[in-house]
């Protein structure tokens, strides 16, 4: 016996009690698994989120606090350069005005003074007019660009402020973001520009108080922020200066590389903190700013994002240990109160099986223990009962042997007397059946004869075939036919049962039709249908609440008016089909039978009207050919195919058609029982 097959004998024969301990405690530890390990990985995904998203945000925050703050200050340090220098020039022009000196002179000495200072590392002064013309200008002084770069244009207009543009020097390859600060002096119409680029940021401003600013920006114990630029210069960093693009984490990874070359993502990288016994992994959130050409980064311990983590896996654990616990001391208190009365049961059914019929289980309970304890209880006292009868039987039985003991003497005598009354009683019944055969045959000659004969059909239908298969000797669905000058009433009529009830509905179909024609004439199949659903239900009583007739028929009926070549149909459930062009169209009929109680007296059936054409040719069915239960799934033949051989056949010759038909059909039955009366008609018009 293999290990597996060992296993599954083993629990098979454990007590229920263990049974349900195992199979409960093994659910309720996936069942708990599963919990906490879906609740873990939800939770370390929202901290590692919501962490992310801190720093992210921490990150542009910074990021905005750094544009602000040194766009401030690059515009309070132009500031102060342009003013400085309108001042310069507004003394020159003092020393002008009191005849020190000439005005081209005191243009001149304002000149050199504005050109010898420089902004920064390539920054400068400049003075233009409002009408375009650089008036001072370290290389192109005296040129008009009063339709030239949108910025001057801005100057002339505005002439004092403050202003942001790109520029790109000759001999670079790449614009970069440029500020001025410009001053009016109206009375040499001379608006003074004080220009640097933005990336000469650190040249131009004293840099302890904003890398102060950055520096005290933290979040959590371990997190905090620094700035370097692309090349690797800190530019504010709480222990780290200077130039660090080379340097090397514990996995010997130049991550500061890393984050320049990449200027904005994430990375994680493993720091040994001075204070740590061993490397800590840190993740890193940075975005650029392409103005200073500087990384604003925000910094956090891995460890410390998380930490909370591992309290909630430490409280996953602890309560899914908890409640296993708890699981398995309520699955062995609830296994116990159910094998506690099971086993009482047991010792009950071995006092029962040891001949105690008067053993009976206590009743503590309701529920399925105590239902099952009711239960035994009965089971005995029928048990006790049918004992009591056996033994009441068989003292009967030993009388009765007694008697037949008797009646064994008079056997011979009383053989022969049964066997005379019962050829007496065969040969009535054979008397009796040979008399209903007779009147079934009868009924069946009456039928044939109220039935319009083949020829008489063909004489006004000279390409037809008709088909008629009651299931028994006489049944309810027949084919009446009237003709008139140059018109001809067809109908297929389908009444309610088969055999003689059905032959019985025939014949008052029948007369009442052949009246309701004389009445009303043959042009209207409509109106003929609806007084035929009016006569039935008078013929039949069923208009009064005591009826106890509920009888009626389907019929389909046809007027065809030859010498205007049209067919006007009408139908009480039951479909005309015509084949034309090598298509089947179908015209369904009411869904209000003739006759029944529940049939509307008023109801106004509807005629349909067809031009007829030489190819077409029009059917009519009951429903005992598509109700015929068939084939090996034993699904009735159906309408769809009886469409199907239509389709395929209605522009043969009519005899053909019949014969085909009733081969399929054949076919299809088998070996089944014919289940309803057939009456079929095949028209073709010409």
């Amino acid at each position: 016996m293999s290990r597996t097959a060992k296993v599954k004998d083993f629990f098979k024969n454990l007590p229920i009690r263990y049974k349900l301990l195992v199979v409960y405690s093994s659910v309720f530890t996936a069942a708990i698994m599963l919990c906490s390990l879906t609740i873990y990985t939800y939770g370390r995904k929202s901290f590692e989120t919501r962490i992310e998203s801190e720093l992210k945000n921490s990150t542009a925050t910074l990021i905005n606090m750094v544009r602000a703050s040194a766009g401030a200050s690059i515009k309070n340090y132009l500031r102060a350069v342009a003013e400085k220098n309108q001042e310069i020039v507004k003394r020159y022009h003092n020393q002008y005005l009191l005849g020190d000196l000439t005005e081209a002179d005191a243009k001149r000495m304002a000149t050199e003074v504005l050109l010898s200072q420089t902004i920064g590392r390539t920054g400068y002064l400049y003075c233009l007019d409002s009408r375009g013309v650089l008036q001072v200008h370290p290389t192109i002084a005296g040129k008009n660009f009063s339709s030239g770069f949108e910025f001057l244009r801005e100057q002339m207009k505005r002439k004092d402020g403050y202003l942001e543009y790109k520029w790109r020097n000759p001999g670079e390859s790449l614009e970069r973001p440029k500020a001025l600060y410009m001053r009016y002096f109206a009375p040499w119409d001379w608006i003074i520009s004080a220009s640097s680029y933005k990336d000469e940021f650190t040249s131009l401003v004293n840099m302890d108080d904003f890398r102060e600013s950055i520096v005290s920006q933290r979040f959590g114990e371990t997190g905090y922020c620094f700035v370097v630029d692309s090349r690797g210069n800190m530019i504010a960093h709480p222990k780290l200066t200077g130039n660090q693009y080379d340097l090397k984490d514990a996995d010997a990874r130049m991550f500061v590389r890393d984050i320049c070359e990449r200027k904005s993502g994430e990375i994680v990288y493993r720091w040994p903190d001075a204070d740590a016994r061993a490397p800590r992994k840190k993740l890193v959130v940075f975005d650029y700013i392409p103005d200073f050409d500087w990384i604003v980064a925000s910094s956090c311990d891995l460890e410390e994002i998380y930490a909370p983590l591992h309290i909630l896996q430490t409280i996953i654990v602890v309560t899914a240990l908890a409640t296993l616990m708890l699981v398995m001391f309520l699955t062995f208190w609830m296994s116990t109160s159910l094998t506690r009365p099971l086993r009482k049961l047991m010792d009950c059914f071995v006092d029962g099986a040891g001949g105690y019929l008067a053993a009976r289980m206590e009743l503590n309970s309701r529920d399925e223990i105590g239902q099952l304890a009711h239960y035994f209880n009965e089971f005995m006292v029928r048990l006790e009962s049918s004992h009591n009868s056996v033994q009441a039987e068989i003292a009967q039985r030993k009388r009765t042997e007694v008697e037949l003991k008797h009646y064994q003497e008079n056997l011979e005598d009383l053989v022969e007397q049964r066997t005379a009354e019962l050829k007496e009683n065969y040969a009535k019944l054979e008397e009796a059946n040979s008399r209903i055969m007779e009147s079934i045959g009868y009924a069946r000659t009456i039928q044939r004869a109220i039935l319009p004969k083949r020829d008489e059909v063909l004489r006004h239908v000279e390409e037809s075939f008709v088909i008629w298969r009651p299931k028994d000797v006489i049944g309810g669905d027949i084919l009446w036919v009237k003709a008139g000058k140059d018109e001809l009433l067809l109908a297929v009529i389908d009444c309610t049962g088969h055999g003689v009830p059905g032959a019985v509905m025939t014949m008052i179909a029948k007369a009442t039709l052949d009246r309701v024609v004389h009445e009303v004439g043959y042009g209207d199949p409509g109106l003929i249908l609806r007084e035929l659903n009016l006569h039935i239900q008078r013929s039949l009583h069923q208009q009064k609440h005591e009826a106890r007739s509920n009888d009626g028929m389907d019929i389909g009926i046809c007027h065809v008016n030859t010498e205007r070549g049209l067919l006007t149909y009408s139908g009480a459930r039951i479909s005309l089909f015509y084949g034309s062009g090598g298509e089947i169209h179908e015209i369904k009929g009411d869904r209000q039978s003739i006759g029944y109680k529940s049939s509307d007296v008023n109801y106004a059936y509807a005629n349909h009207s067809i031009p007829i054409d030489p190819s077409m040719t029009f059917y009519m069915t009951t429903d005992g050919l598509t109700d015929q239960v068939g084939s090996e799934k034993k699904f009735p033949f159906g309408k769809r195919q009886l469409i199907n051989f239509l389709a395929k056949h209605h522009q043969e010759p009519l005899d053909l058609q019949e014969s085909l038909l009733l081969e399929v059909f054949e076919g299809y039955k088998g070996n089944e029982v014919q289940r309803d009366d057939i009456m079929a008609v095949g028209l073709r018009l010409r």
